[in-house]
């Protein structure tokens, strides 16, 4: 219907909305595309977000930092093995990263990790999609499921993955890892 009479930001008709409905995201309008975008990597609007994304940007340059406010995280899921074709992702590694250096971990195979941190006296949580992906490429192993407060157990190939990605040097002098 929305197709059929025309989108206003498209201009194409007279109508406001920004999808063409279904209840969905289909095809959304540029604005509504850079609005996410910068949620996700830029200057979102909302300061929490602001604070995780310079953060982890620090961290490693991503376009979709995958750590969210916890205060925000309406979706409580459980992670579970999705898609075995994932490989391994700097971005996955940077979310390692994240929670072993927030929560005073140091790295090797089998530690422990929280998918819970906290950056500036905020509380952030590692998303579902990344969660599930480190899951599914053997990154990690899911030690506890209490949705949202796992605990994360770092395998050999993904430690060896995270000290390729970062190189040893610089994991040594953030302190994540023993000379």
């Amino acid at each position: 219907m929305i197709a059929e009479i025309g989108r206003h930001d498209l201009k194409l008709g007279p109508l406001t909305n920004q999808t063409d409905g279904g209840g969905g995201t289909s095809n959304p309008s540029e604005a509504s595309r850079q609005r996410r975008r910068d949620s996700l990597w830029g200057e979102a609007e909302d300061p929490e977000r602001q604070t995780i994304n310079r953060w982890f940007q620090k961290l490693t340059p991503v376009k979709s930092v995958p750590i969210k406010p916890a205060a925000t995280f309406t979706r409580a899921a459980g992670l579970w093995k999705n898609d075995d074709t994932i490989g391994m992702k700097p971005r996955q590694a940077g979310a390692i990263i994240a929670t072993a250096l927030a929560n005073g971990v140091l790295l090797e195979p089998n530690c422990l990790l929280p998918r819970r941190l906290e950056v500036e006296g905020i509380e952030y949580i590692i998303e579902n999609g990344v969660g599930r992906d480190m899951v599914s490429n053997g990154m990690i192993e899911v030690h506890d499921a209490t949705a949202t407060r796992e605990m994360f157990r770092l395998t050999g190939p993904g430690y060896a993955f995270v000290v390729e990605t970062f190189g040893t040097e610089t994991l040594i002098d953030a302190g994540l890892v023993v000379p």
